[in-house]
């Protein structure tokens, strides 16, 4: 069991990096029982207060709230530290969350000949 505390900024990005991903049914699957879990509810939306913007973007005004989150299945948390680890598009200006995500699933810098 994988249990998580992410900001709204980790858990979009983590989405993005399911949605980067392609390739068999198998890995659709184990994507979309993840988005499940990571995307924002209604609710949380506006707990941080996210609205789209008209590009696509969104934006949202509480930055600092965590979300308890928690992957039962360890095939799913595998998945999520591969599709993680394999991402290469993380900002550099983020780079405290970009480190904080990594550790909370145990991702070392230099392992993704592991993933």
């Amino acid at each position: 069991m994988l249990k998580l505390e992410l900001t709204a900024w980790q858990r979009i990005m983590a989405v993005q990096a399911l949605n980067a991903q392609a390739g068999h049914i198998s890995l659709i699957r184990k994507a979309l029982r993840l988005l499940e879990i990571l995307e924002l509810s209604a609710e949380e939306r506006e707990a941080v207060k996210l609205s789209e913007l008209p590009g696509g973007g969104v934006t949202w005004q509480d930055t600092d709230m965590r979300f308890e989150l928690e992957i039962k299945d360890r095939e799913l948390a595998a998945h999520l530290k591969r599709a993680v680890g394999a991402y290469d598009r993380w900002p550099v200006e983020q780079a405290r969350l970009v480190a904080d995500l990594f550790a909370q699933l145990g991702i070392e810098e230099g392992s993704n000949e592991d993933l």
